[in-house]
């Protein structure tokens, strides 16, 4: 499954063959050749995903809010 990471995406679960979201449209491989495939959790200021690149697999980090806070920032 690949999952698409727009925040607002009603139905996020999508095929793996596929490059676009069934559900808003939006690019499914990010930078050309990461693929989201879950979702790990989420929260106030963001969401953390599993990607992989070809066998190997990452973690990608979202974050859904704009303020110093959520950045890490003092």
């Amino acid at each position: 499954m690949s999952h698409c990471i727009k925040p607002n995406c009603p139905d996020p679960e999508n095929p793996d063959n596929i490059l676009f979201c069934q559900a808003c449209g939006s690019e499914l491989l990010l930078a050309g050749e990461y693929r989201v495939s879950r979702l790990l959790g989420k929260g106030g200021f963001g969401r953390t995903y599993e990607v992989s690149q070809g066998s190997r697999t990452k973690v990608l980090k979202v974050l859904i809010k704009h303020q110093p806070k959520a950045m890490g920032m003092v």
